[in-house]
């Protein structure tokens, strides 16, 4: 029996039989709260105020204004028209920033040099476009390079998954997949998306995502864009649900754990929309030893929630980022695991005040809804006194739309040295939304997305910070 109050930690489970003899078990045993209001209540508001600071020289937190106007970079790339939309932020090893995303249903593609102006090298004048055939309904989830500098880019399009790649020059190269696309088709009743991309250390790429009536699945490709059929079934596994809306993954990562490599994927998984990863070994099997049955979940009180980016600090363990709903407004979250799928009871803000957990740790920006975004919203940072800081990036919710990124020391707990309360936030018109973020090679943070402004149009906006 667990008391109400009781904080979930690690101790043994003393196991007695009908007979009166007891022992302690030696299977691993899950020990869940009762879901008390007292373990799920809502994190408090932290209200950090909007374009706080700017400046030319060093400042912790403060928008680089050397960085475009005031710190914004903002691209047209519709005549003023329609939506642009940066869903990935990617650093080149050469220092050049590489936006991705969407332009009125085209997989756009936009290269920047490290100062925010446009590479006109790529592409373009700096810009790459793809629009599949028949104008369909496009999204782009994920983006990331492969061992030549090549961009590889996921997502869905009517229905259909799909993985693009571009030469290091922007040009589609039609020797991927077919004529420059792997494509999986589906319809309106079997939709397919992909949500995530990881590259193994052998140039074979991982696709995570959807499938309707399949669950969460995890494809494998060729280097060369085709099928690996020697992973999983046809070279694809998957986590079926019997809920009305089935499993997703959204986050793929290669795991190195001593000298072998494994394939995590987080999304959300059960009939409650966990927030949840799973673990398969390089040939697709789900890997039982992980955590229990191969999968790692937390629960806040039943509400669904999300993985949506995945890391590994210098230790191995798995720092987790997404979001839960409480049944309401989204709020973030961040946790931490160990390399074989425990939660760390040592991490997140609960022992210190805060409004998070024992092994995780919630943010409520401005108190209203949380958003975030895709594939790159966390990074984890260590700098030359061997500090690990990780960001959190996504949008928060006031009247408007804000970027919103934090700052979490190793433990979990908020940088309180970064803007005053660990979050800071910005606006470059009139509605913003933040969707990834990297670090660049003397430490200052680019969080991208997208910014409306008056004209009405939405386009692909970078912000940058000092570290």
């Amino acid at each position: 029996t667990v008391p109400a109050d009781a904080v979930i930690s690690g101790f043994d489970i003393v196991v007695k039989n009908s007979d009166g003899r007891t022992g302690k078990g030696t299977e691993l045993f899950a020990v869940n709260s009762n879901s008390s209001k007292s373990t799920c209540v809502a994190p408090l508001a932290i209200n950090p105020v909007v374009n706080a600071c700017s400046s030319s020289t060093p400042q912790t937190a403060c928008l680089d204004s050397n960085f475009g106007a005031g710190g914004f970079v903002l691209t047209n790339l519709d005549a003023g028209t329609g939506t642009a939309v940066a869903t990935v932020i990617r650093l080149q090893n050469d220092g050049k920033l590489m936006a991705v995303g969407y332009s009125n249903d085209v997989v756009t593609a936009v290269r920047y040099g490290a100062d925010g102006t446009l590479d006109t090298s790529f592409g373009n004048g700096g810009v790459s476009q793809y629009g599949f055939p028949g104008a369909p309904t496009t999204s782009v989830y994920d983006a990331i390079f492969d061992a030549n500098n090549n961009l590889l880019v996921t997502g869905s399009e009517n229905n259909s998954e799909y993985v693009l790649r571009f030469t290091s020059t922007g040009a589609l190269d039609t020797s991927f997949g077919s004529g420059g696309a792997y494509l999986r088709a589906g319809n309106s009743k079997t939709a397919y998306g992909g949500e995530g991309l990881a590259l193994q250390p052998d140039g074979k790429i991982i696709v995570a995502g959807r499938g309707q009536g399949m669950g969460a699945l995890v494809t494998r490709l060729n280097a060369n864009g085709t099928l690996d059929t020697s992973f999983g079934t046809g070279g694809t596994v998957s986590l079926t649900d019997s809920g009305p809306s089935g499993n997703i993954f959204y986050a793929p990562a290669i795991q190195t754990v001593g000298s072998v490599n494994y394939v995590l994927a987080g999304g959300m998984l059960g009939r409650n929309k966990s927030v949840a990863m799973a673990r398969f070994t390089m040939s697709g099997v789900l890997d039982t030893t992980f955590g229990i049955n191969g999968q790692a979940t937390i629960s806040f009180c039943g509400n669904a929630g999300r993985v949506s980016s995945l890391a590994f600090d210098p230790s191995g363990n798995i720092l987790a980022a997404g979001f839960t709903s409480f049944g309401g407004p989204n709020f973030f979250m961040l946790a931490r695991f160990s390399p074989y799928g425990a939660l760390d009871t040592s991490f997140g803000d609960l022992a210190t005040g805060g409004s998070g957990r024992t092994g995780s740790t919630l943010l409520n920006a401005f108190g209203g809804q949380n958003y975030i975004g895709f594939r790159t919203t966390m990074t984890a940072v260590t700098d030359s006194l061997g500090n690990t800081r990780i960001l959190l990036a996504g949008s928060g919710y006031t009247s408007t739309w804000y970027f919103v990124l934090a700052r979490y020391n190793s433990d979990g707990t908020l940088d309180n040295t970064f803007g005053g309360t660990g979050v800071v936030a910005a606006n470059g018109g009139i509605s913003n939304f933040g969707y990834g973020v990297t670090v660049q090679s003397n430490g200052e943070i680019v969080e991208a997305g997208t910014t409306k402004l008056p004209s009405g149009s939405y386009n692909v906006a970078l912000v940058r910070f000092w570290p």
